[in-house]
């Protein structure tokens, strides 16, 4: 009978889980996320924090948040594990714009689409 390793190995192999282990969220190593999340932002009336929420990315993502002021070029603004994140732009009035762009330890995924409010909030 042969004698198999319990434990076997491939050259080069250090990235995948051996026999016996699962994930009930499986990722792939070296792929990034590859779902552009869908942004959506809100103002309530009168207040200058604009809510972001989207839908979630794959492959472990977390999600950098850029936004721009009065039709300017985006600028970083924070990262997060959550899909949700809600900015105090007081006392700045403006036109403000978001995006989020999901990345794990492998490689940036597509971004969001771009979504705006005014700040602070006003009517409808």
């Amino acid at each position: 009978m042969p004698n198999y390793p319990s434990n076997p190995t491939w050259p080069g192999d250090t990235n995948y889980k051996r026999f016996g282990s699962y994930s009930a969220t499986p990722t792939w190593p070296g792929l990034g996320p590859s779902v552009a999340p869908i942004l959506m932002v809100e103002a309530q009336t009168g207040s200058y924090i604009a809510e972001l929420d989207w839908t979630p990315s794959n492959n472990g993502a977390v999600y950098d948040i850029y936004m721009s002021v009065d039709m300017g070029p985006f600028a970083f603004l924070a990262t997060t594990a959550l899909t949700s994140y809600d900015t105090d732009q007081s006392p700045n009035d403006g036109f403000y714009s978001f995006r989020v762009t999901p990345r794990n330890s492998s490689a940036e995924g597509p971004s969001s689409n771009v979504a705006s409010t005014d700040l602070p909030g006003k009517t409808m």
